[in-house]
């Protein structure tokens, strides 16, 4: 994700902002293109990634490269939905075992993806947030944030 993400953003600013540069333009998708191509190497069977080839999947590092790869797409180049969707599959299936902050940042991660199936968690940590009973940092609070706002729940947020 190290050379995908910063990649993709340049290009999305160039583009957002009228910048021409034909080479970085023309150099930046095959870059991206082969950073792609290892991170979907990395995903486990499972949809997961974690921080080895060969490792257990990783909560937060999953939440992450998803992040990356939703980044990507959406800054215009060519993503394999399936590894998103996958990897998105995961996310949902751990968020009841993951720390709070971890899910906290995997609900804004699955909120921009475009999955808003977990709402009802998202609602569910906010609320206990706002309770006292969960005491998310400010990172974590802005990630929940977000992630209602995306899902629809604009109040909570």
């Amino acid at each position: 994700m190290s050379r995908v993400l910063p990649n993709a953003v340049v290009g999305r600013a160039f583009k957002t902002l009228g910048i021409t540069n034909e080479r970085l333009m023309a150099d930046l998708p095959p870059m991206i293109e082969l950073g792609l191509q290892k991170l979907y190497g990395f995903q486990h069977n499972d949809g997961s990634w974690g921080w080895w080839y060969d490792d257990s999947g990783d909560d937060y590092q999953t939440a992450y490269v998803l992040f990356g790869l939703v980044a990507t797409r959406d800054a215009g180049y060519a993503v394999d939905d399936g590894v998103i969707q996958r990897g998105a599959e995961w996310l949902q299936g751990r968020l009841e075992h993951m720390d709070r902050r971890a899910e906290a940042y995997a609900l804004y991660v699955l909120a921009m993806a475009g999955e808003t199936d977990a709402l009802p968690q998202a609602q569910a940590l906010a609320d206990a947030d706002l309770a006292g009973d969960e005491a998310l940092d400010p990172f974590s609070r802005a990630a929940l944030a977000i992630a209602l706002h995306e899902a629809g729940d604009g109040e909570r947020a």
